[in-house]
């Protein structure tokens, strides 16, 4: 039942903030996310069992980590080369 005066200033301090989780969050999250998931990490087993990565003209090695991005990043790209098996 809807009782407006749960959110009355007074009683706002007695609301538990992790009651209420909305579809996007938590257990009851997109189901296609999961989907996306499973399917590329089907497509990465599928790639690794009929190739082998190999270090293409463009590999940088030693790889320079990029200091212009928060998440940790090769300086010039990831370049990679597939060999069939």
């Amino acid at each position: 039942m809807f009782d407006p005066e749960r959110f009355s200033l007074e009683n706002r301090r007695n609301i538990n903030a992790s009651a209420y989780v909305p579809f996007g969050s938590g257990p009851r999250n997109c189901i296609g996310s999961r989907f996306a998931i499973m399917e590329n990490k089907t497509i990465i087993f599928q790639l690794l069992k009929r190739f082998n990565i190999v270090p293409t003209e463009k590999t940088e090695i030693p790889l320079k980590i990029s200091l212009m991005h928060l998440n940790v990043t090769a300086k010039n790209g990831f370049w990679l080369g597939l060999k069939r098996l």
